[in-house]
């Protein structure tokens, strides 16, 4: 009867240390994944932050165009010409 006491705190304890293996392992691929998630995030964020830069570039650029072409319509001795496009 000892026997069968020792079997069964040796497969209590074997099941405890595989419950403690795929713990360890669930909580590094967590880590991985939450890594991994945090860098595509912070490389949108920086392509996102590029492109209003440029989005605001162009902007400003199509207002000094359109006030400079205003201003060019005031004075008689220039000639504007529009683009169809």
């Amino acid at each position: 009867m000892n026997n069968d006491v020792i079997n069964e705190t040796t497969t209590d304890n074997e099941k405890k240390a595989i419950a403690e293996a795929f713990r360890a392992v669930g909580s590094a691929w967590a880590r991985y994944g939450l890594t991994v998630g945090r860098a595509a995030l912070e490389s949108s964020a920086r392509s996102l932050q590029v492109t209003a830069s440029a989005l605001g570039q162009l902007a400003e650029a199509l207002d000094s165009r359109a006030q400079a072409a205003e201003e060019a319509k005031k004075d008689d001795r220039t000639i504007v010409v529009e683009s169809t496009r």
